[in-house]
């Protein structure tokens, strides 16, 4: 589990394999033993932070999922799905589900 999924922390090396990194917080990257552990710590940079994390519940492996749809929406949209100054305004938004679908930012 990598927990702080974003641009930033996504390279492609060479004959464009993508690996993850992340050159900020080295105990980020968590081993989950089994498939089915969750854990509780936040960690992450907060608009790519799963619901989960937000409300400082337990997480597993699908927290990344929820990142790397994040960065998706961020790729197509050049900007982000939840937009927010503090991060219980960041919360409230992802609570209520409140973003723009993608179709009405990306043209035809």
């Amino acid at each position: 589990m990598h927990r702080d999924l974003k641009p930033n922390n996504i390279f492609l090396a060479r004959k464009n394999f993508i690996k993850l990194g992340d050159f900020g917080v080295s105990e980020m990257c968590k081993q989950m033993e089994f498939a089915e552990d969750m854990t509780k710590s936040k960690a992450g940079t907060v608009p790519y932070m799963c619901p989960e994390c937000l409300f400082g519940e337990p997480y597993g492996k699908n927290a990344d999922c929820w990142s790397l749809g994040v960065v998706l929406y961020q790729l197509m949209t050049f900007r982000l799905p939840f937009e927010a100054r503090t991060m219980p305004g960041m919360a409230k938004l992802v609570k209520k589900l409140q973003y723009t679908p993608v179709e009405e930012l990306v043209p035809g």
